[in-house]
């Protein structure tokens, strides 16, 4: 229900903008390896119930690059360790939405509809009071404005960011 050469593009522009994103990027310590590649597929899998990434990943690959992630030396020693947080999976979505958006997915309503509740089903996983801001990540690169504000802001989601003054942001897991 989508052009399929698009889909790998979506993702791969995502994590250009993850690479780039002044928060998000201290979850990935090896930029090299094929982010990209393995959540395309693992996306896939999920929607066409094809084993394209189960077939070629460990069973448990999503586990262990997430601890990964969570663990990463880019990260603040104050946080390393710390689970996604509400910060943290908010800019994650509007970046994968922004994504779709500039590859075209979102111009397709069947598949940017389906998009939206897969990610809101599954951002819970990782954070579970993400869900209710789905619609919201997902609108957000529709205004250009809220594009430019963040490239001008150097990349950084101020608006979404909690406080380094904030214990829940440091000290919880």
């Amino acid at each position: 229900f989508f052009p399929p050469m698009l889909f790998p593009q979506m993702v791969d522009s995502f994590y250009e903008k993850i690479f780039k994103d002044v928060h998000l990027h201290k979850f990935v310590e090896d930029q090299s390896e094929p982010h990209g590649e393995r959540l395309a597929l693992w996306i896939y899998e999920k929607m066409t119930n094809e084993p394209v990434w189960t077939s070629t990943r460990p069973p448990d690959s999503r586990t262990r690059s997430h601890a990964k992630a969570w663990f990463s030396e880019k990260r603040e020693p104050a946080k390393q360790g710390r689970r996604f947080k509400l910060d943290d999976t908010r800019t994650w979505m509007r970046l994968m939405f922004w994504a779709a958006r500039e590859n075209g997915l979102a111009d397709i309503p069947v598949f940017f509809n389906w998009f939206k509740q897969f990610i809101k089903h599954f951002i819970r996983v990782y954070e579970s009071q993400a869900p209710p801001y789905t619609e919201d990540s997902a609108n957000w690169s529709a205004d250009p404005q809220n594009i430019y504000q963040y490239l001008q802001d150097g990349r950084e989601m101020k608006d979404v960011q909690i406080g380094a003054e904030d214990p829940y942001y440091i000290d919880s897991f």
